[in-house]
């Protein structure tokens, strides 16, 4: 039997005696030498789940979009991270700062939080973003 790969959407199937799996009959599939019936869910790592589909045991990618968040965490069994007190950044004194709030510095800087989505488990942009604004003068 030969091994069949194709990709559609971050899936990648397997068929054949390669890489551990092989296929019986048509609704039940073979991962590391247990048989699993079609549709059953076969027990993996939370980011990379498997589950039986017509002789085949797909394997999929999970793709986390990155926590808005400092203090984010990944609960066991799950994949991704989550923000537990919401969208949040780091003040340069460490502390935390609510995503939408604006705050002025001692030093006479504007911080504000700077969320931008990408791919990930940690967040992209952690610190506030701190700069001087500039003063329009009226004539």
């Amino acid at each position: 039997m030969g091994i069949y790969l194709f990709s559609l959407f971050g899936l990648l199937c397997v068929k054949g005696h390669s890489l551990g799996l092989d296929s019986n009959k048509i609704g039940q599939c073979t991962y590391k030498g247990q048989v699993y019936n079609d549709g059953e869910i076969i027990p993996s790592d939370p980011c990379q789940p498997r589950k039986c589909i017509s002789g085949y045991v797909p394997l999929a990618f999970v793709d986390c979009i990155n926590p808005q968040c400092v203090d984010f965490v990944i609960k066991s069994g799950e994949c991704c991270a989550t923000c537990p007190t919401g969208m949040n950044c780091r003040l340069p004194n460490g502390t935390l700062m609510p995503g939408k709030e604006i705050r002025i510095m001692p030093d006479g800087k504007t911080c504000r939080c700077v969320h931008t989505f990408g791919f990930g488990k940690e967040p992209h942009n952690p610190d506030a973003l701190c700069t001087f604004l500039d003063r329009q003068i009226s004539m």
